[in-house]
């Protein structure tokens, strides 16, 4: 929850880095929505396809909608 630590009760705000990883999504994470999705874990080869498929959609729009629905909300 949020960029920062909790220390004797406070929470302290860290710098947001540069190269700091915004967005990720782990394998369990993918394994849980296949599984509530069709019921079943994914094979490895199915989650390199997904993989693939991630990278693909955040080149592309996925990645443009996503600024869009950002930007939009810092200016209103």
């Amino acid at each position: 929850m949020g960029n920062g630590l909790h220390c004797a009760g406070v929470f302290i705000m860290k710098a947001i880095e540069r190269d700091d990883i915004i967005f990720v999504i782990t394998k369990e994470e993918l394994q849980d929505e296949a599984m509530e999705r069709i019921g079943r874990e994914l094979t490895e080869e199915e989650v390199d396809i997904a993989i693939d498929a991630f990278e693909w959609g955040f080149r592309t729009m996925a990645v443009d909608v996503t600024y869009q629905t950002i930007f939009t909300e810092m200016i209103k």
